[in-house]
């Protein structure tokens, strides 16, 4: 039986049509689209915004942020050889990721050589990392039956406004949309967040998903702002390391 993609695998599609490509950094140069760069090791990240796209030298311009040396930052990138860049831009329908390598700074922005090869997320109002093969996270809350112990389960994918979890088939009526958990609790990095969630859905996974069980999708609530900052922190680190591969 053929190995069936991740759901990580899925969400990030190849542009193959060379127009559908220039018709996407075209809407980035237009809308002046937030963009985040990085280098492939991630030792340094910018935040910009596309500022323009000339079809006629295939170059990508980028605005230089707030304090921006060009001189220095030109000077870096020889000395430590950051030659090619990932990005991540953030269009009004999808989110693009490619990489580009660095051909110098004018009075334009910094720019960079259109990229060979495009992939797309299509937007979501919070940005969702697939948990990959290999690597386990895990949360736990009040048992919904018993609220003098706690259960433990494993995290399919997050984001910053919630996440799913997959439960066996004789625990899915514990978890009706609309039911709250309390004291869900996720560590990350050393932090522990802790927050009420909201069951949103459920659904039972397909025979042919690389997990069995029954899909439970929840929303937090009550999540103060620096919480919800270390889980985007958590999902967008997680992702450029995921991008980082695939490119």
């Amino acid at each position: 039986m053929a190995q069936q993609p991740d759901q990580q695998n899925r969400d990030f599609v190849p542009v193959e049509s060379e127009q559908e490509a220039l018709t996407l950094l075209r809407t980035g140069a237009k809308h002046a689209a937030s963009t985040i760069l990085w280098t492939p090791n991630q030792e340094k990240t910018l935040r910009s915004h596309f500022s323009a796209l000339v079809d006629q030298n295939r170059a990508l311009y980028f605005w230089l942020p707030t304090g921006f040396d060009p001189k220095a930052f030109n000077d870096e990138i020889m000395d430590k050889g950051y030659l090619e860049w990932f990005f991540s831009v953030s269009l009004p329908a999808a989110n693009i990721f490619f990489k580009a390598k660095f051909s110098g700074i004018d009075s334009a922005g910094m720019r960079f050589v259109t990229p060979e090869k495009i992939f797309k997320v299509q937007r979501r109002k919070d940005f969702r990392f697939t948990i990959p093969d290999g690597y386990v996270l895990k949360i736990d809350f009040v048992d919904p039956l018993l609220t003098d112990k706690r259960m433990t389960q494993k995290v399919l994918d997050i984001s910053a406004g919630g996440l799913s979890f997959v439960v066996r088939p004789d625990e899915a009526p514990l978890f009706p949309p609309g039911a709250v958990l309390n004291e869900l609790t996720l560590r990350l990095r050393g932090k522990e967040v802790v927050c009420q969630a909201e069951v949103r859905h459920i659904r039972e996974l397909p025979p042919n998903s690389r997990i069995q069980g029954v899909k439970v999708g929840i929303q937090f609530h009550a999540m103060p702002a620096g919480d919800t900052q270390v889980i985007a922190s958590y999902v967008f680190e997680e992702t450029r390391r995921f991008v980082s591969k695939m490119l």
